[in-house]
């Protein structure tokens, strides 16, 4: 998930990505993406007049969080909507909290690193 979010920091300035692009920042296939493309409401992608999808970084975000939900939390495809109908704000803002505190450990595992070397 952390090398994802780097690469989401470093595609800033596109508007809209590929399938491909959003399979690769989310870590996982292009057939999940697909799947929760037709799962989820939230996620309706622009298409061209040939229907490539087109996805924007509020998508990606909606891809991460399921992600997140699945793998971390461990809920069902089901237990994913529930949560996200209920009380997807709070969801959203504890995910948020999460990335982050994930951030500053490796920053700070990074650091430690450093020092070490710099010890030795």
């Amino acid at each position: 998930m952390e090398e994802a979010t780097n690469n989401i920091q470093e595609s800033k300035q596109k508007l809209y990505f590929s399938i491909k692009e959003v399979a690769e920042l989310v870590d996982v296939n292009i057939s999940a993406i697909r799947f929760w493309e037709q799962q989820f409401d939230m996620i309706k992608p622009r298409k061209n007049d040939k229907g490539t999808s087109f996805y924007t970084r509020e998508h990606i975000d909606e891809f991460l969080l399921i992600k997140h939900l699945k793998e971390e939390k461990g809920l069902t495809l089901g237990g994913i909507k529930k949560r996200l109908k209920e009380n997807k704000a709070s969801t959203k803002k504890n995910f948020e909290i999460i990335d982050t505190l994930q951030k500053i450990k490796k920053q700070l595992h990074n650091i430690k690193t450093e020092l070490d070397d710099l010890i030795e």
